[in-house]
């Protein structure tokens, strides 16, 4: 019998293909949402002040910043971390990664404080190689290290370490 509070962890050569998605995906929304409505409230302010060349930089800025808000909410609803037998394939806010999972040397979870705040975890893999990059899921959330906990049982089955 397990322990109360021990996550349940499936045996890995079960399930064929498992998909991970980011937990918090819709409060990424909030951040484009807000850019926008100040980016036309700025632009409302530069067309009705006529004269005003510092709203016509504050627009500017706005728009740029909501680009980018936009951006970073798309690249978090795209990314995932798909578990193969074999293989992992991820998608963060890069390109596509695949790896098999006979190359990975190391998966480490990290947490980075953001000056007491909330901050935010999130998996990197090392491979033989010694190129490192972020999984695209999870991304923090209450399922963290659960969800952590599956990809290493995923990784040392397919490697026999575990």
């Amino acid at each position: 019998m397990s322990e109360p509070n021990s996550p349940i962890i499936p045996d890995p050569s079960t399930a064929a293909v498992e998909t991970l998605r980011p937990a918090e995906r819709r409060g990424f929304l909030f951040i484009p949402a807000l850019g926008l409505a100040l980016a036309v409230l700025v632009t409302v302010l530069t067309i009705v002040a006529r004269n005003g060349a510092s709203f016509v930089w504050a627009a500017i800025v706005m728009w740029i910043a909501t680009l980018a808000g936009l951006y970073f909410a798309v690249a978090v609803f795209r990314s995932f971390t798909e578990l193969h037998p074999d293989r992992f394939r991820t998608r963060g806010f890069g390109r596509l990664h695949e790896c098999p999972w006979t190359e990975v040397t190391r998966i480490t979870g990290i947490w980075r404080d953001n000056q007491g705040s909330r901050g935010f975890r999130h998996v990197v893999v090392t491979t033989s190689s010694g190129k490192e990059f972020r999984l695209g899921a999870p991304l923090g959330g209450p399922h963290f290290y659960e969800q952590l906990a599956r990809i290493e049982a995923r990784w040392k089955a397919a490697t026999g370490s575990g």
